[in-house]
């Protein structure tokens, strides 16, 4: 028969907590790291949308800007059509010609319209990537947590094995 020391198999015992508790520590770690991930990642997200949002008012002001131009050539063509057909009157053409400028100014203004709203997306793009940078080192937090995971769970299955021993005088 042999005698199982209550001491060994005590200090087993407590080795066997010691490595669980390490690894329940190590899990709170990688859980804690995820969930900064996830914090992360929805914040790219919501960047992505606002830029999406300034492209569409992008958009919106190249059709206003194009209406615009459409505007002008109609003035354009009247004028023409004014000089052509014999010039009946000087204030006829002075007016073609005051509804033409006052066209341009229109165009001009939806033309710095349109500048100002592809600086706000090249701004936007940028706080993108710096999300997206800011997403990449909280990956490799993770990724050094399960590394710490993985080398407590190592040492789990040796405790139980040295309980084992002490128990069974294996």
């Amino acid at each position: 028969m042999v005698w199982l020391s209550v001491d060994g198999v005590a200090e087993s015992v407590d080795g066997v907590a010691e490595s669980v508790y390490g690894v329940a520590e190590s899990v709170d770690g990688v859980a804690e790291s995820v969930y900064g991930v996830a914090e992360s990642v929805d914040g790219a997200v919501e960047r992505v949308d606002g830029v999406a949002e300034i492209i569409d008012g992008v958009a919106e002001s190249v059709d206003d800007v194009a209406e615009s131009f459409d505007g002008v050539a109609g003035n354009v063509d009247g004028v023409t059509e004014s000089v052509d057909g014999e010039a009946k009157s000087k204030d006829g053409v002075a007016e073609s010609v005051d509804g033409v400028a006052e066209n341009e100014d229109v165009v001009a203004e939806s033309v710095d319209g349109v500048t100002e709203s592809v600086d706000g997306v090249a701004k936007s793009v940028d706080g993108v990537a710096e999300s997206e940078d800011g997403v990449a080192e909280n990956v490799d937090g993770v990724a050094e947590s399960v590394d710490g995971v993985a080398e407590s769970v190592d040492g789990v299955p040796e405790s139980v094995d040295g309980v084992a021993e002490c128990r069974w005088g294996g």
